[in-house]
Protein backbone atom coordinates (compact mmCIF):
# COMPACT_ATOMS: atom_id res chain seq x y z
CA UNK A 1 0.00 0.00 0.00
CA UNK A 2 1.17 3.24 -1.17
CA UNK A 3 2.29 5.52 1.88
CA UNK A 4 4.93 8.73 2.76
CA UNK A 5 7.78 8.93 1.31
CA UNK A 6 10.42 7.90 4.54
CA UNK A 7 11.88 11.30 3.58
CA UNK A 8 8.61 13.86 3.29
CA UNK A 9 9.38 17.02 4.72
CA UNK A 10 6.43 17.81 6.68
CA UNK A 11 5.19 21.43 7.62
CA UNK A 12 2.87 23.95 9.62
CA UNK A 13 0.85 24.76 6.21
CA UNK A 14 0.80 20.86 5.14
CA UNK A 15 -0.56 19.82 8.84
CA UNK A 16 -3.13 22.73 8.76
CA UNK A 17 -4.58 20.76 5.63
CA UNK A 18 -4.23 17.24 6.89
CA UNK A 19 -6.32 18.66 9.44
CA UNK A 20 -9.02 20.09 7.56
CA UNK A 21 -8.96 17.94 4.39
CA UNK A 22 -6.50 14.54 5.15
CA UNK A 23 -7.48 14.06 0.67
CA UNK A 24 -5.99 17.62 -0.29
CA UNK A 25 -3.10 17.04 2.16
CA UNK A 26 -2.32 13.95 0.07
CA UNK A 27 -2.85 15.66 -3.73
CA UNK A 28 -0.62 18.45 -3.01
CA UNK A 29 2.08 17.62 -0.73
CA UNK A 30 2.38 13.56 -1.58
CA UNK A 31 1.33 13.43 -4.93
CA UNK A 32 2.17 16.67 -5.69
CA UNK A 33 -0.69 16.49 -8.15
CA UNK A 34 -1.27 19.22 -10.91
CA UNK A 35 -3.94 21.08 -9.64
CA UNK A 36 -6.66 20.02 -12.75
CA UNK A 37 -9.20 23.39 -11.99
CA UNK A 38 -6.60 26.37 -13.28
CA UNK A 39 -6.20 29.18 -10.62
CA UNK A 40 -8.65 31.43 -12.71
CA UNK A 41 -11.60 29.03 -11.74
CA UNK A 42 -11.06 30.62 -7.92
CA UNK A 43 -13.15 33.33 -7.12
CA UNK A 44 -11.07 36.81 -8.25
CA UNK A 45 -11.60 38.55 -4.90
CA UNK A 46 -9.52 35.14 -3.81
CA UNK A 47 -6.93 35.46 -6.42
CA UNK A 48 -6.47 38.87 -5.40
CA UNK A 49 -5.89 38.87 -1.66
CA UNK A 50 -3.72 35.53 -2.68
CA UNK A 51 -1.47 38.10 -4.49
CA UNK A 52 -1.51 40.54 -1.90
CA UNK A 53 -0.43 38.66 0.94
CA UNK A 54 2.42 37.06 -1.12
CA UNK A 55 3.54 40.49 -2.61
CA UNK A 56 3.33 42.02 1.11
CA UNK A 57 5.32 39.20 2.46
CA UNK A 58 8.03 39.44 -0.45
CA UNK A 59 8.18 43.32 0.53
CA UNK A 60 9.13 42.86 4.42
CA UNK A 61 11.68 40.17 3.56
CA UNK A 62 13.45 42.76 1.29
CA UNK A 63 13.51 45.82 3.44
CA UNK A 64 14.28 43.01 6.77
CA UNK A 65 17.21 42.16 4.16
CA UNK A 66 18.72 45.41 3.64
CA UNK A 67 16.75 47.53 1.27
CA UNK A 68 15.49 51.06 1.61
CA UNK A 69 11.92 50.94 2.17
CA UNK A 70 11.67 54.02 0.27
CA UNK A 71 12.64 52.22 -2.74
CA UNK A 72 9.56 50.09 -2.65
CA UNK A 73 6.71 52.25 -4.01
CA UNK A 74 3.10 50.85 -4.77
CA UNK A 75 1.37 51.53 -7.41
CA UNK A 76 -2.00 53.32 -7.34
CA UNK A 77 -3.78 50.25 -9.17
CA UNK A 78 -4.21 48.48 -5.58
CA UNK A 79 -4.95 51.13 -3.09
CA UNK A 80 -5.53 48.34 -0.43
CA UNK A 81 -2.05 46.43 -0.59
CA UNK A 82 -0.22 50.13 -0.02
CA UNK A 83 -2.43 50.88 3.00
CA UNK A 84 -1.47 47.80 4.61
CA UNK A 85 2.09 48.49 3.01
CA UNK A 86 2.14 52.51 4.78
CA UNK A 87 0.68 50.35 8.03
CA UNK A 88 3.83 47.69 7.94
CA UNK A 89 5.76 51.04 7.79
CA UNK A 90 4.65 52.01 11.12
CA UNK A 91 5.14 49.03 13.12
CA UNK A 92 6.66 49.63 16.47
CA UNK A 93 10.05 47.90 16.38
CA UNK A 94 10.43 49.05 19.92
CA UNK A 95 8.05 46.12 21.33
CA UNK A 96 10.62 43.82 20.22
CA UNK A 97 14.28 42.42 21.41
CA UNK A 98 16.98 43.89 19.19
CA UNK A 99 19.76 41.95 20.05
CA UNK A 100 18.96 39.51 17.72
CA UNK A 101 16.51 39.83 14.47
CA UNK A 102 16.72 37.42 11.51
CA UNK A 103 13.83 37.24 8.97
CA UNK A 104 12.72 34.80 6.60
CA UNK A 105 14.79 31.82 8.83
CA UNK A 106 14.08 28.69 7.52
CA UNK A 107 14.67 25.58 10.24
CA UNK A 108 14.13 21.88 9.87
CA UNK A 109 13.65 20.06 12.86
CA UNK A 110 12.98 16.29 13.78
CA UNK A 111 10.34 14.61 15.94
CA UNK A 112 11.29 10.68 16.09
CA UNK A 113 11.32 9.61 12.65
CA UNK A 114 9.63 12.72 11.18
CA UNK A 115 10.89 15.88 10.28
CA UNK A 116 9.17 19.52 10.37
CA UNK A 117 10.07 22.71 8.75
CA UNK A 118 9.27 25.92 9.69
CA UNK A 119 9.60 29.31 8.15
CA UNK A 120 9.56 32.28 10.76
CA UNK A 121 8.41 35.63 9.04
CA UNK A 122 10.73 37.33 11.61
CA UNK A 123 13.01 36.10 15.26
CA UNK A 124 13.90 38.31 17.50
CA UNK A 125 15.76 37.88 20.65
CA UNK A 126 18.11 38.75 23.24
CA UNK A 127 20.46 35.77 24.46
CA UNK A 128 19.73 34.15 27.66
CA UNK A 129 16.26 36.33 27.51
CA UNK A 130 13.06 37.38 25.77
CA UNK A 131 12.23 35.89 22.55
CA UNK A 132 9.62 36.86 20.01
CA UNK A 133 8.85 35.14 16.66
CA UNK A 134 7.06 37.56 14.52
CA UNK A 135 4.31 36.86 11.84
CA UNK A 136 2.77 39.35 9.61
CA UNK A 137 -1.24 38.03 8.62
CA UNK A 138 -3.52 39.49 6.15
CA UNK A 139 -5.89 37.80 7.02
CA UNK A 140 -9.85 39.07 6.81
CA UNK A 141 -10.60 39.19 10.27
CA UNK A 142 -8.63 38.70 13.77
CA UNK A 143 -8.78 35.49 15.32
CA UNK A 144 -10.11 34.92 19.23
CA UNK A 145 -6.85 34.49 21.39
CA UNK A 146 -7.91 30.67 22.18
CA UNK A 147 -8.02 30.08 18.20
CA UNK A 148 -4.42 31.58 18.04
CA UNK A 149 -2.77 29.41 20.89
CA UNK A 150 -4.33 26.36 19.79
CA UNK A 151 -3.69 27.44 15.89
CA UNK A 152 -1.39 24.79 14.23
CA UNK A 153 1.34 27.41 13.40
CA UNK A 154 2.01 29.11 17.01
CA UNK A 155 2.02 25.26 17.81
CA UNK A 156 4.82 24.44 15.66
CA UNK A 157 6.75 28.03 15.70
CA UNK A 158 6.99 27.75 19.07
CA UNK A 159 8.07 24.57 19.32
CA UNK A 160 10.62 24.41 16.90
CA UNK A 161 12.43 27.46 18.26
CA UNK A 162 12.60 25.60 21.58
CA UNK A 163 14.30 22.83 20.17
CA UNK A 164 16.48 24.40 18.09
CA UNK A 165 17.11 28.00 19.65
CA UNK A 166 20.84 27.13 20.19
CA UNK A 167 21.46 27.11 16.36
CA UNK A 168 20.10 30.55 16.15
CA UNK A 169 21.53 32.22 19.24
CA UNK A 170 24.96 30.63 18.50
CA UNK A 171 24.62 28.33 21.25
CA UNK A 172 22.57 29.64 24.00
CA UNK A 173 19.24 27.91 24.32
CA UNK A 174 15.64 29.37 23.77
CA UNK A 175 13.59 29.46 27.29
CA UNK A 176 10.01 28.50 26.10
CA UNK A 177 8.90 30.56 29.61
CA UNK A 178 10.29 33.55 27.73
CA UNK A 179 9.33 32.97 24.13
CA UNK A 180 6.07 34.49 22.40
CA UNK A 181 4.57 34.68 19.08
CA UNK A 182 3.28 38.11 17.79
CA UNK A 183 0.84 38.44 14.83
CA UNK A 184 0.55 41.47 13.43
CA UNK A 185 -2.88 41.65 11.10
CA UNK A 186 -2.73 44.47 8.13
CA UNK A 187 -6.03 44.59 7.94
CA UNK A 188 -6.09 45.91 11.72
CA UNK A 189 -3.07 47.13 12.34
CA UNK A 190 -3.58 48.44 15.94
CA UNK A 191 -4.97 44.51 16.57
CA UNK A 192 -1.55 42.62 17.21
CA UNK A 193 -1.83 39.60 19.12
CA UNK A 194 0.56 38.00 21.41
CA UNK A 195 0.95 34.49 22.54
CA UNK A 196 2.94 33.25 25.80
CA UNK A 197 4.43 30.38 25.79
CA UNK A 198 5.94 27.55 28.77
CA UNK A 199 7.75 24.52 29.48
CA UNK A 200 4.12 22.43 29.97
CA UNK A 201 2.79 23.89 26.71
CA UNK A 202 6.11 22.69 24.90
CA UNK A 203 6.56 19.25 25.98
CA UNK A 204 2.56 19.07 25.42
CA UNK A 205 2.91 20.42 21.79
CA UNK A 206 6.28 17.85 21.41
CA UNK A 207 4.30 15.20 21.73
CA UNK A 208 1.27 16.13 20.10
CA UNK A 209 3.17 16.58 17.07
CA UNK A 210 5.63 13.81 17.06
CA UNK A 211 2.47 11.30 17.36
CA UNK A 212 0.43 13.42 14.73
CA UNK A 213 3.22 13.10 12.11
CA UNK A 214 4.18 9.59 13.49
CA UNK A 215 -0.21 8.44 12.41
CA UNK A 216 0.03 10.24 9.20
CA UNK A 217 3.53 8.89 7.94
CA UNK A 218 2.28 5.17 9.04
CA UNK A 219 -1.31 5.49 7.59
CA UNK A 220 -1.75 4.12 4.03
CA UNK A 221 -3.51 5.94 0.96
CA UNK A 222 -7.13 5.04 2.08
CA UNK A 223 -6.50 7.17 5.13
CA UNK A 224 -6.34 10.15 3.18
CA UNK A 225 -9.88 10.80 2.77
CA UNK A 226 -12.22 13.81 1.62
CA UNK A 227 -13.17 16.03 4.31
CA UNK A 228 -16.72 16.24 4.86
CA UNK A 229 -17.15 20.05 4.94
CA UNK A 230 -18.56 21.14 1.48
CA UNK A 231 -17.48 24.85 2.01
CA UNK A 232 -14.24 24.32 2.17
CA UNK A 233 -14.24 22.85 -1.35
CA UNK A 234 -15.25 26.30 -2.72
CA UNK A 235 -11.61 28.01 -2.90
CA UNK A 236 -10.25 24.07 -3.82
CA UNK A 237 -8.62 23.47 -6.95
CA UNK A 238 -9.00 19.76 -6.35
CA UNK A 239 -12.51 19.94 -6.08
CA UNK A 240 -12.61 18.52 -9.90
CA UNK A 241 -10.56 15.25 -9.15
CA UNK A 242 -12.85 14.73 -5.76
CA UNK A 243 -16.08 15.25 -7.68
CA UNK A 244 -17.30 17.89 -5.97
CA UNK A 245 -19.88 20.26 -7.08
CA UNK A 246 -20.54 23.45 -4.81
CA UNK A 247 -20.75 27.52 -5.81
CA UNK A 248 -17.26 28.72 -5.99
CA UNK A 249 -18.59 32.38 -4.49
CA UNK A 250 -19.32 30.13 -1.31
CA UNK A 251 -18.77 32.73 1.65
CA UNK A 252 -16.72 30.35 2.98
CA UNK A 253 -14.10 30.77 0.07
CA UNK A 254 -11.38 32.07 1.43
CA UNK A 255 -11.03 28.79 4.18
CA UNK A 256 -7.97 28.01 2.28
CA UNK A 257 -6.08 31.59 1.55
CA UNK A 258 -3.85 31.23 4.97
CA UNK A 259 -2.41 28.08 3.67
CA UNK A 260 -2.44 28.56 -0.11
CA UNK A 261 -0.54 31.90 0.69
CA UNK A 262 1.97 30.11 3.29
CA UNK A 263 2.25 27.67 0.70
CA UNK A 264 3.70 29.96 -2.14
CA UNK A 265 5.72 32.54 -0.24
CA UNK A 266 7.85 29.90 1.60
CA UNK A 267 11.17 30.28 -0.16
CA UNK A 268 12.52 27.21 -1.25
CA UNK A 269 15.43 28.82 -2.40
CA UNK A 270 17.01 29.40 0.92
CA UNK A 271 19.51 27.13 2.50
CA UNK A 272 17.71 25.20 5.74
CA UNK A 273 19.22 24.96 9.23
CA UNK A 274 18.69 21.11 9.59
CA UNK A 275 19.08 19.43 12.80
Amino acid sequence: MKRLPPEFLFSQHSLSTYQRCPRRFWLRYVEDQPWPLPERGLPPDYQLALQRGVTLHRWIERVLRGVPPERIVPTGDDPRLAEWWQAWLGFDWGTLPDELRVPELPLVCRFGEQRLYARYDLVALERGGRAVVVDWKTLQHVPRPAALRTRLQTRIYLCVLTELGGLVTGGTPVDPQQLEMLYWFANFPESTATVGYSPHAYAADKAELTELMARIASADEAHFVRTDELALCASCNYRTLCERVVDPTDAAATSWLDEDADFQIDLASVPLIDW
